[in-house]
């Protein structure tokens, strides 16, 4: 009876302690606490990230994936560098299993449509999905370093600046923390 309870007892601990099963997110609050956390967010990306994109999904699928159903999967034209240099070339994020969060890895780029723009945060210089801290929507976009680099490119790509609004966020409710 002892050796069940102390094994129960192991297995309780290791569900509470393992991060498979734990999601960070910040959950619904004032407008204002949601926007300094999504801010802080960003420059702790900003500082971590060796390159920082704004690309666009050009093409959108499923593909079969173990463990996922028809797992989506969507190809990213890079087109602008807001740090470091990227290359033109398109490279692909897709869902690889899923959680108690849903599916995974938690980039809402993979459930953008098709002309949706994305920041992308990579850790190392080559866009690829093992390298990418963050991704948000280009209209999330607030972090003030990224922003004066994006402006300093308006002249020529005014399309990719995007609207100054967290109101998709906040209206989520929650904001997926890495």
């Amino acid at each position: 009876m002892r050796v069940w309870a102390l094994v129960a007892a192991m297995y309780g601990a290791l569900a509470i302690t393992s991060p498979a099963l734990a999601c960070k997110v910040l959950l619904p609050g004032p407008p204002e606490q949601v926007a300094a956390a999504f801010a802080n967010q960003q420059a702790e990306m900003w500082d971590e990230a060796d390159l920082v994109i704004v690309a666009r999904v050009a093409q959108v699928r499923t593909k079969a994936t173990p463990g996922v159903q028809a797992a989506r999967q969507v190809d990213l034209m890079p087109l602008t560098s807001l740090k470091g240099q990227a290359g033109s070339w398109q490279f692909e994020l897709g869902y690889t299993g899923t959680s108690s969060c849903g599916p995974m890895p938690a980039f809402n780029a993979i459930a953008g449509q098709s002309g949706e723009q994305f920041v992308l945060f990579f850790k190392g210089d080559t866009p690829m999905q093992d390298a990418v801290l963050l991704s948000i929507t280009a209209e999330d976009l607030v972090e003030p370093r990224a922003l004066a680099a994006l402006k300093a490119q308006e002249g020529s790509r005014s399309q990719w600046y995007p609207r100054l609004s967290l109101r998709r966020s906040i209206n989520r409710g929650f904001i997926c923390l890495r």
